[in-house]
């Protein structure tokens, strides 16, 4: 124990006196070099590393040769010996390698937080070796370099709990605050309060700091923090990192720096130590600031003048899911608090008479700034197509039609005036399609006119007015056509007039101008003037023309133009056939003359031939007896003596004074003269010696009347006769006969009366059915001759043949009644009987006495009168027949109907209009033959249709003139809403006698209505739905009916049978879907029709891929056209949507995602019919983003944008210790991942492109951010150099980083992957060059990408040369000199043996440096000197001996100079230096020996 202690106090001696030897270097310094010796201590305690060996694990401790300050330490490299007593040079520092500072922490928290500065030595107590083992196993299981187990399990189950508390103790101190690292959203002029979950901020200081108008406050104690933002900031973005926060003082109590955490570093192969007299690793804390400044936008809405236009609605949406609609007032709205960022402005209503501003305008609005938009809208434009044509629709080209205003054409605001009414607006030409088309204008009333017709035809000088008219605002250009402008061709009209040749206008006797018949034909092709229509063909007939007794007829009229000839056809009656042909042309004339005339006038020649009359003195039948000279004859136009007697002229006025028997009376001589104005003389003439008598000029066509004027003495005058002239002395060719002969004797006149029975109203003559006439005298009738009477006034008229009397006259007929004394002959014509006598002049009357059947009786005699005049136009056989005709009439019968319609109490009766009945129609038929009774024909036949008839508008028919008979009529038309009544009445007509003209039937006939019931349910059918908004449409879509469905059934009467009809829901229920509209057809019957209507329901869920239901999503449903018929925010229930309309297609669009979920694509649907419930189901999925460093830890601090295809930003944020869920994003949509701001020392990484799936499964995005690490070597040896002044630029030169290198590894700051960078020293370490550029690009693979730049030192030569200190001369000889870098030449940096043969030796490549020159073997014969030559390399040159010497090729020379050994002197001095010499030799053995078996104890 003795020797120990001596032992110990040897030792301690020796380091004392070493380290007072030594220049004092503090431990404590954060960095630097020194000379150390160490000392190791047995523990005993034994881990699985060391279970074989003596020792355990052994306690360390460190002591400064230079001051002798001592620690306890701890070895950081297991397995490395470091040797106790050994002295080691070294360098020490703060460590900054993670697993070395938290071996430090286990250093501090295992050992010096209780013994401080306590050093370790041999006495150590067992427990406190037993701590410090403990501890020093957990050091290097943290460094990785042991996993072994103490041998001792009660030591290794202390370990496990040691280990457990260390770190937990660790965990605590490096625990932050629960809001480190993350991001808050912060508004510009807000205040937020962040608290601490973890419960750790208390243990931070105090703070209130302000930098860049974020203030920071914090009490220490309290687990909250407060930030605020100044309202007037301009940033975005800002993260307090843990540098700044740390150079605030704001850092946990506890963990402060006192840079006494110190890493020992050795040569290799010398055990690393270290030690930490505190936890000397600051925590503190970051927090990023996303914040939301704001601005404004101010929206003009204005027009194309210039003028503010109120009430546009415009939808603005814009940063963290800004959407509002805003109505613009007085032109202008200003948005208050928007947020800093890019706004998107639609329009999505406009003011009436505007357009809608489709585009979107994006505006950016500024912090604190107003940005402005100003909108324009433009009012749509109208296109007017008008159309022209001819009448037979061909495309009229080369018309002018001109465009006027009808009234004043204003924009919608009323400020500009484009025309005023009555302004020619444009005009154009029509084109090859006959259409003119004006385009850009305004909308309002305008008129079409055709102001230039094309050649060929007539201006059309109607004004056709249109007008164009707002529809909606998205229809930008209103279409008009204008049709019906139609041009007619003129048309010519050709007047035919007739004219006697001779008299003009006035026809001569009694021909006719009436009858004429001319006709017109085409005398070519002819066609309208587009030659598409032809009319006629050459020589066809074009119109046929009867004259009118003036010689006038219709005009042809609307004839196309052309050639045409007119000839006459049949010449009228007294004329002859006019043989002339007369050609007609009409031609265009010019756009206002209409109708092109022509008036061609026939000329006609009358018939006319000569008379002879030959007068004998005796009865014709007496034969020939010469001529009666000197008989004067009067020629007078038999129908003008007639037109005499009718005006009330007498006999002898017309005749000059001669009565009837030839006597001259005394008349009135001015009658006389009127009468002879009426029916004058045509020729008088005489005859000669042979009794004939001419006239001097033929006379013209017609009946005359002769009056023989004078009679020669003792002859009796004859009677007056008619002849005829017929026929022109051309047509006649034997020329005898081209005279008219007349024979005139004194035979008295009697004639054959002809009776002839007709209809009255028919004319028809009565063949069916015999009638029997009775013939009496009016007046008393005598015998001419003996003047005596015949038959008395009243008397009936009988006539005797044979033995047979007859006093009636029974007419022929299909059915004869021949009653007792009436005449009748088979020989006569039906309906006709001729007496078989003749009557004598006089007058007579007609009754009849047997009325045929079917007719009524006459309501008066028929008269008539035979005259004394001899009718030279006879029978053919020559005999005078007189016709008379009687008419009698048929009853009729009369129908009278009265219609009514039966209207019901509990329907809607609006559709039944009872104002007017006249559209009920009714049909009229024969129920049996009805038969004519004037001859027997069937009139209508049994079932024929007689007649449709409709009723007056107040209900009442009339139908007259109807023949006996039986009848059926029936309903077949009536109004709509109306039952047709199909109820066939019958009436029937029956003749009761002979005076009743009509037959009157009265029918009262009813409608009842028809009536349809409408029920509105649910699909349960259980009751009336109420609400919904129904409408009955026609099929020509007119709205018959609409109403509110209520909790009862909806009747309409009136609607119209036969006629589909559709029931449509305008608007369902709340929540029901709109149904198929349902078309039925009224059925024709008077009973309640039922149409039932059913609404479904089709529910929509939003929900998240777990199928729960999402809340805060936008969704719309759009149509077809796009148009949204259903928004609504989604909540904790499905939604029952409204206005969709079954049988249609809609979209489900999210508009507006819930927070963090993915946008879904749109799901097109279709209503289904069927009367279920539909469900219609959205899933949103939620896209995760990890920013992440090559070991797959997320990274906070970088800024994150995604990118849509537009380069928009769609969400952006700081990453935080947790991964992002992306807002904003729409699946099937392809976005890029952007990393706008890396993390402090990472790489950007290169932009990540992906698409939004649409499966619904959390989609997972990872963006790894790799490292670049630059290190600064010696080119010779590897080492780190410190000192080194770089930067990294880009290829355009701009810097991106710049550091001073150091020890460590530089990680690059600002790149980007893929990106070519430069890597340049600026300044070299000192003694070194300044390397190459180095020309990098960053890969995207996901490593730590390592780039070396080396560099290389500067080199010198020293050559030494060895010269005779007496001779001067080179000694050339073999000697050796050392080099140091010590003054006391202890480091021996190398040795240079000499060039024999030029007595020098070099020493090559030297670095900057101090360096002492020794030579330690001198030349043979020369003593080996003591002489240390200082040589010192730097930037400023090279001294020897503080002297500059002169370089030449990086080399320096410099001399040294050797003495030749004297031969030694023996004596007693040299004695006592060998005995000194012995003695220290000596001395230093027992040092040694000593030191050696000390060394041997502590182990």
């Amino acid at each position: 124990m003795l020797k120990k202690l001596k032992s110990k106090r040897i030792i301690a001696f020796f380091l004392l006196m070493i380290t007072l030897l030594s220049t004092t270097q503090p431990i404590f310094a954060a960095s630097g070099t020194g000379k150390w010796v160490g000392g190791q201590f047995a523990s005993f305690i034994k881990t699985t590393d060391n279970a074989n060996t003596q020792y355990g694990v052994l306690l360390r401790r460190l002591i400064n040769y230079s001051t002798n300050e001592q620690r306890t330490v701890f070895c950081a490299e297991h397995g490395v010996d470091f040797d106790t007593g050994t002295v080691y040079n070294g360098k020490y520092y703060t460590p900054v390698d993670s697993k070395l500072r938290k071996a430090c922490k286990v250093a501090y928290l295992g050992w010096y937080k209780q013994h401080g500065n306590y050093v370790i030595d041999g006495g150590t107590s067992s427990a406190l070796k037993k701590q410090y083992v403990l501890t020093q196993q957990l050091i290097w299981e943290t460094l990785g370099q042991s996993n072994a187990t103490f041998i001792d399990s009660g030591i290794q189950a202390e370990y496990v709990s040691f280990k457990n508390n260390i770190e937990n103790q660790i965990a605590q101190m490096d625990r932050r605050p629960s809001f480190d690292g993350t991001t808050i959203t912060i508004q510009a002029g807000e205040s937020k309060t962040l608290n601490d979950s973890n419960g750790v901020l208390s243990a931070y200081p105090s703070l209130d700091r302000t930098t860049n108008g974020i203030r920071v406050q914090h009490s220490s104690g309290s687990n909250s923090m407060t930030i605020s933002v100044d309202e007037n900031t301009n940033l975005e973005n800002y993260v307090i990192t843990d540098a700044e926060f740390k150079s605030w003082g704001m850092i946990k109590d506890g963990t402060q720096d006192h840079d006494s955490m110190v890493f020992f570093e050795f040569a290799s192969g010398v055990q690393n130590q270290l030690y930490s007299m505190a936890y000397n690793d600051p925590i503190t804390l970051a927090v990023g600031l996303n914040i939301e400044t704001f601005g404004k936008l101010e929206l003009s809405k204005l027009n194309t003048n210039g003028d503010l236009v109120n009430g546009a609605v415009f939808k603005v949406r814009g940063p963290n899911d800004y959407n509002k609609d805003v109505t613009v007032t007085n032109g202008k709205i200003t948005i208050e608090k928007l947020k800093k960022g890019t706004y998107t402005i639609n329009e999505i209503s406009v003011p009436y008479g505007y357009l809608i501003d489709n585009k979107s305008y994006d505006v950016e609005v500024k912090v604190n700034q107003t940005a402005t938009k100003a909108v324009v809208n433009e009012e749509p434009i109208g296109e007017i197509k008008a159309y022209k044509t001819d009448n037979y629709d061909n495309k009229l080209k080369g018309a002018e039609i001109s465009l006027y205003a009808r009234e004043d054409i204003k924009n919608v605001a009323g400020t500009k005036t484009w025309y005023k009414k009555g302004d020619l607006v444009t005009k154009a030409i029509t084109n090859d399609d006959g259409m003119v088309k004006f385009s850009d204008l305004h909308l309002g009333k305008y008129y079409v006119k055709e102001t230039n017709a094309p050649d060929g035809y007539l201006l059309n000088t109607k004004e056709f007015d249109t007008e164009l008219k707002y529809k909606d605002a998205n229809t930008k250009v209103i279409y008009i056509d204008v049709n019906g402008i139609k041009d007619e061709e003129p048309t010519g009209t050709i007047t035919i007039i007739k004219k006697d040749s001779e008299t003009g206008s006035v026809p001569q006797g009694d021909a006719t101008f009436n009858g004429a018949v001319y006709k017109v034909y085409a005398n070519e092709d002819i066609y309208n003037k587009a030659k598409t229509k032809k009319f006629y063909s050459n020589g066809d007939l074009v119109a046929t023309r009867t004259m009118n007794e003036k010689g006038e007829t219709e005009d042809i009229t609307n004839l196309p133009l052309g050639k045409y000839v007119v000839k006459e056809e049949t010449a009228p009656i007294g004329y002859m056939l006019d043989k002339n042909t007369y050609n007609v042309e009409l031609k265009y004339k010019d756009q206002y003359t209409k109708v092109i005339t022509d008036t061609k006038t026939s000329l006609e020649n009358v018939k006319k031939m000569g008379v002879h009359i030959f007068k004998s003195g005796i009865k014709e039948n007496s034969g020939e007896t010469p001529g009666l000279e000197g008989a004067e004859f009067t020629i007078k136009l038999n129908s003008a003596v007639e037109r005499a007697y009718a005006q009330g002229y007498t006999y002898a006025e017309v005749w000059n004074g001669i009565d009837e028997n030839g006597n001259q009376v005394k008349v009135d001589s001015k009658r006389v003269a009127e009468a002879q104005v009426i029916a004058p003389s045509y020729e008088t003439i005489k005859t000669d010696k042979d009794g004939n008598a001419y006239t001097q000029k033929n006379l013209p066509y017609g009946k005359y009347i002769v009056k023989e004027s004078k009679t020669p003495t003792d002859y009796e005058t004859a009677v007056d006769f008619t002849f005829s002239i017929t026929d022109d002395e051309s047509e006649v060719k034997e020329i005898a006969k081209k005279t008219k002969h007349l024979v005139v004797n004194n035979e008295q006149l009697e004639t054959y009366i002809k009776l002839i029975k007709k209809d009255l109203k028919t004319g028809k003559l009565v063949t069916l059915n015999s009638t029997t006439f009775e013939i009496k005298a009016t007046k008393d009738i005598y015998d001419r001759a003996t003047k005596k009477i015949l038959f008395k006034k009243g008397e009936s008229i009988s006539q005797k043949m044979g033995n047979t009397t007859y006093t009636s006259f029974t007419t022929n007929a299909d059915n004869i009644v021949v009653p007792d004394s009436s005449f009748n002959s088979k020989n006569d014509d039906k309906a006709t009987i001729t007496t078989p006598l003749k009557l004598p002049v006089g007058s007579y009357e007609i009754t009849e006495i047997k009325v045929p059947t079917g007719f009524l009786q006459l309501d008066k005699s028929v008269t008539f009168e035979i005259k004394n005049v001899k009718d030279y136009d006879t029978d053919k056989d020559g005999d005078f027949i007189k016709e008379v005709v009687v008419k009698n009439e048929q009853p009729t019968g009369t129908i009278k109907l009265d219609k009514t319609i039966a209207l019901r109490e509990d329907a809607d009766t609006s559709l039944i209009d009872t104002s007017d009945l006249s559209g009920i129609e009714f049909k009229l038929s024969a129920k049996e033959n009805i038969i004519d009774m004037a001859d027997g024909s069937v009139i209508y036949k049994k079932g024929q249709e007689i007649k449709k008839y409709n009723l007056t508008k107040d209900g009442k028919l009339t139908i007259t003139n109807l023949p006996m008979g039986t009848y059926e009529i029936v309903e077949t038309k009536t109004l709509d809403g109306l039952v047709l009544n199909t109820t066939k009445y019958e009436v029937k007509f029956e003749q009761k006698d002979l005076t009743t003209k009509i037959y009157e039937t009265k029918l009262y006939i009813s409608n009842d209505t028809t009536l349809v019931e409408f029920s509105k349910t649910d699909i349960t059918g259980d009751k009336e739905l109420i609400g919904a908004k129904l409408t009955v449409l026609d099929n020509e879509n007119n709205i018959i009916d609409t109403w509110t469905s209520t909790e009862k059934t909806h009747k309409i009467e009136g609607l119209t049978i036969g006629k589909e009809y559709t029931l449509k829901e305008e608007i369902a229920p709340e929540g029901y879907v709109v149904a198929t509209s349902i078309k039925f057809t009224i059925k024709d019957t008077n009973e309640i029709q039922k149409v039932n209507m059913i609404d479904k329901i089709v529910e929509m869920s939003k929900v998240d891929i777990a199928g729960d239901e999402i809340e805060g999503a936008t969704i719309q449903v759009l149509d077809k056209d796009n148009k949204v018929v259903d928004e609504w925010v989604s909540g904790k229930e499905p939604h029952k949507i409204k206005n969709l309309v079954e049988g249609e297609t809609y979209t489900l669009h999210e508009e507006i995602v819930a927070d963090s979920y993915v946008k879904a694509t749109d799901i097109e649907f279709k209503v289904i019919t069927d009367k279920e419930t539909q469900k219609v189901v959205m899933i949103d999925k939620i896209v995760e983003m990890s920013k992440v460093d090559i070991a797959g830890e997320e990274i906070a601090g970088a800024t994150i944008q995604v990118l849509d295809k537009d380069n928009k930003v769609v969400d952006e944020w700081v990453s935080g210790k947790e991964p992002h869920k992306i807002k904003n994003l729409v699946e099937g949509e392809t976005y890029t991942l952007h990393e706008e701001i890396v993390a402090d020392s990472y790489v950007k990484a290169t932009d990540v492109e992906f698409i939004v799936t649409t499966d619904k499964e959390t989609q997972k995005l990872v963006m790894i951010d790799k490292l670049v690490e630059i290190t600064k070597t010696d080119i010779t040896n590897g080492n780190e150099l410190e000192g080194a002044e770089l930067e990294v630029t880009d290829e355009d030169g701009n810097t991106i980083d710049k550091w001073t290198s150091t020890k460590e590894p530089h990680k690059v700051k600002g790149l980007e992957e893929g990106k070519t960078y430069i890597l340049k020293e600026t300044t070299a370490p000192y003694g070194y060059e300044i390397t190459e550029e180095i020309k990098f690009t960053v890969t995207t693979d996901k490593e730590t990408q390592k780039i070396e730049m080396k560099d290389m030192p500067i080199l010198k030569n020293v050559k030494v040369i060895k010269i005779d200190t007496e001779t001067k001369e080179v000694i050339k000889d073999k000697f050796i000199f050392a080099i140091y870098e010590d003054p006391e030449c202890t480091k021996l940096i190398k040795e240079v043996k000499s060039n024999s043969e030029d007595g020098t030796s070099l020493f090559e490549e030297l670095r900057y440096g101090t360096y002492y020159i020794k030579e330690i073997k001198a030349p043979k014969d020369y003593e080996l000197s003591n002489k240390i030559v200082k040589v010192e390399i730097n930037d400023k040159g090279i001294f020897v001996d503080d002297t500059q010497v002169e370089e030449n090729e990086n080399t320096i020379e410099f001399t040294f100079e050797n003495k030749k050994i004297e031969v030694p002197k023996t004596g007693v001095e040299s004695k006592i230096k060998l005995f000194a010499s012995a003695i220290i030799l000596s001395l230093l053995g027992i040092v040694y020996i000593v030191i050696r078996k000390r060394k041997q104890d502590e182990k």
